[in-house]
This record gives C-alpha cells, structure tokens and sequence, in this order.
C-alpha cells in the first residue's frame, strides 16, 4: 500500500465504475472519467485527507543495490501499477463558501472499494487498518501489509491530516434482505468497532442499469477517533 497518486486515476476508476453498474453503493449513477478520478486525488491532496492504494506485487527496494537508503523516491517507483483497492477520507460536510473548516471539521466520511477479481483476499481489511491508524490514534494497528511512502507524505502517516473526532461509513441498503448489509456491518464492527448508529428510511434511490429503481436506505456507521477532552474548546 501507499499515497495514491494521479498515475494510480486509471485504476481507481475502473475499479469504482464496476460498483457504479453492479451495486447501489456509490453516489455516483454513470460511470466516472479517469480526470474524475484524478481529481479526487488532486482534491485529497489539496484538502490535506488521507488517500491510499493497494498494489499487485511486492514492495519496492528501500534500499539500492550497494546498499544505499533512499530510493524509493518518486524517480524511481514503477510507472505503471496495478491498484487493487483504494480508501480515502472525506469532508463529511462543506459550508456555501466551499471551505471545509465548519462545525463539521472533525468528522471524516470514509470510503473503500476493492477490485471485484481481490475480493475476500484481506485487501479491503489492510486498506482500512492502513486508514483507522492514520485518522485514530488510539487504533491498533495491525500493520500486515507492505506499507511505501516514496513522496514522504505527512498526511497519509498517523495524524498527519489532524485530529479528529468522528469517523462514518455511509451504505446504501435494500428495505428489506439486503444481500450486503450483514456481512458489512460484521465487518465493520467486528474488525473495526464502527457501530450502527442509524438507518434513514428511503433518502436515496438505485439505479435503473440493475432494473426498475428502488429507493433505499442508507445506514451509517461510527467509530471514535478521538474523544471529546482531546479537542480544544475554542479551536
């Protein structure tokens, strides 16, 4: 795993574009550009939030062959990687100015997605172990996958991108059966201790690709990333 960058846009959008048409999980209804993608590691990056990316294959080399520290710099990482999985960390809420600094500037809305062909292959498990040890500094970090920061960026590196207080998953569900609800919610909870919190009935509408639209419901999960005594009253 490591920062994504705008070179990794290619696979972030094939690999979202297929939960587009085969799932009710993104916002999104049409299938995103790869400039789509590039800028939302564009905005990640000027925002200063967590984006990350997990590669095929083995880490590269922190050091050269005479033994030299330091070349895993951006000269000399691959060109061309095949990205299996992303998470990022999003604004869970903007003011009309478009600033991110609002009453809602310590809560982060967190997104992951695998490649449907890594499924079930612990990608989605290390992504967000990557992304709880980095936004919740009292998280257990299990640290079982290869991690590479080759920018030496700050913000994808344990409280890098600032404190915060909450962290929310978002899904998209089905009525009634839902075929993912309760393997996510396992997940979520299970692994990661983001607890149920809410279900808002019918705020969100599926796609017609999949057949006739149907509205659903979207449920949140929260985790604690900091409590409440940790913040400054006046910031």
């Amino acid at each position: 795993m490591r920062p994504a960058t705008i070179l990794d846009a290619a696979g972030i959008a094939e690999i979202y574009n297929y939960y587009v048409e085969k799932s009710n999980v993104p916002e999104d209804q049409a299938k995103i550009s790869v400039d789509d993608a590039k800028a939302m590691v564009i905005n990640a990056q000027n925002e200063q939030l967590p984006f990350i990316v997990a590669i095929r294959g083995k880490k590269p080399a922190s050091h050269d062959k005479q033994g030299r520290p330091g070349v895993t710099n951006k000269a000399t990482m691959p060109l061309y990687e095949a990205v299996v999985g992303f998470a990022n960390a999003e604004t869970f809420n903007y003011g009309f100015s478009g600033a991110r600094n609002g009453r809602s500037r310590a809560t982060t809305n967190l997104q992951l997605y695998v490649h449907v062909d890594f499924r079930r292959k612990g990608i989605g498990r290390n992504l967000l172990d990557r992304l709880s040890h980095i936004l919740n500094p009292g998280y257990g970090y299990e640290n079982a996958c290869p991690w590479s920061n080759p920018g030496n960026s700050k913000v994808n590196e344990a409280g890098g991108s600032g404190n915060w207080h909450q962290m929310l998953f978002q899904l998209p569900v089905l009525g009634q059966n839902d075929p993912n609800y309760a393997a996510v919610k396992d997940f979520l909870h299970k692994k990661f201790l983001f607890a149920e919190r809410t279900r808002l009935r019918a705020v969100a509408r599926s796609s017609t690709v999949l057949g006739p639209a149907k509205f659903l419901d979207v449920v949140y999960f929260q985790a604690e990333a900091a409590p409440e005594t940790d913040f400054d009253p006046f910031a």
